[in-house]
């Protein structure tokens, strides 16, 4: 994850002035959005284990694509040794990378609260649990401009 990255802060802001639901995806559903499904439950107080299992969920609905992929390129992938590594990656997700993601924050910063202020101004530490509140509770605080930016995407 690249810190300080303008679409994912734009989307934690969005999330946290109460604009909800959200919807958001990227090309496959599964890489940015998996990112951006990590902070949001990040920010949202979910454990990291939790993070991780629901982010190699994507495997489990992805599983018949997945599946019929190596099936047309099985004779290949038994020629070639990155290919079957470069199949997951593009039809799956790899719990490498998720915790990869981790890895990286816990080496930069204390804590998730301490790298979501400074990297994405999401909400200072006095407003986190107001935030966690306002979403667990299912209230919208403020209405949504629709349509959306289509401009703005992860």
């Amino acid at each position: 994850i690249r810190f300080g990255n303008l679409d994912f802060k734009l989307f934690l802001e969005s999330v946290a002035e109460g604009k909800v639901p959200i919807i958001f995806h990227c090309a496959s559903g599964k890489d940015r959005t998996g990112a951006a499904a990590i902070l949001l439950l990040l920010a949202l107080g979910v454990d990291e284990e939790t993070v991780m299992e629901d982010y190699i969920l994507s495997n489990e609905y992805y599983e018949e694509t997945i599946n019929q992929v190596f099936m047309q390129m099985y004779e290949e992938a038994l020629k070639d040794d990155y290919l079957p590594s470069l199949l997951w990656i593009e039809n799956g997700v790899m719990e490498f990378f998720g915790r990869s993601m981790l890895e990286e924050i816990h080496k930069q910063y204390d804590s998730i609260d301490e790298f979501l202020n400074p990297s994405f101004s999401l909400l200072s530490f006095s407003q986190t649990d107001t935030f966690r509140e306002t979403l667990y509770s299912g209230k919208t605080i403020s209405t949504p401009d629709w349509p959306c930016n289509a401009k703005t995407h992860l």
